[in-house]
């Protein structure tokens, strides 16, 4: 019973969040449309779902505090779904750095499409904080 309030409460936090988060993204939105200056509202729109992936992977992490052994990084996960995923979610970033103009053809396919990159940066922080993980130590070794 104790776990299922803390789901509870977890999920309401989260919740929470992601309901501020679009109303301030909304507020930017409409900020950045009178005063033409888009930067602080792709800021929020490229990293608030970072965060809302490592909320996602809070639960998992907090297990992991409690288990004996040595802290581990999944280097492979990092690289082969961290780097990718980050990528995607600064599309918008590097598109208003000048940097779009080199990479255009690239960053052209996830521009132009907000899901990819809100689901991109999900994904991103979720990765961060599920590739840190306990491994447990061997005995006679």
């Amino acid at each position: 019973m104790k776990k299922l309030g803390s789901y509870l409460i977890y999920i309401v936090f989260l919740g929470l969040i992601v309901y501020w988060g679009a109303k301030y993204g909304g507020e930017l939105k409409i900020l950045a449309g009178r005063t033409f200056k888009p930067f602080p509202s792709m800021l929020f729109a490229s990293f608030f779902p970072v965060v809302i992936g490592v909320l996602i992977a809070v639960p998992g992490f907090v297990l992991n505090l409690n288990k004996p052994g040595s802290w581990n990084l999944n280097w492979i996960r990092l690289v082969v779904i961290g780097l990718p995923s980050l990528f995607v979610t600064c599309a918008y970033l590097m598109f208003y750095a000048n940097l779009g103009q080199y990479l255009y053809p690239v960053l052209s396919l996830w521009i132009l499409n907000n899901e990819v990159i809100t689901i991109s940066g999900i994904i991103f922080g979720y990765t961060v904080l599920a590739s840190f993980d306990k491994v447990g130590e061997c005995l006679g070794h």
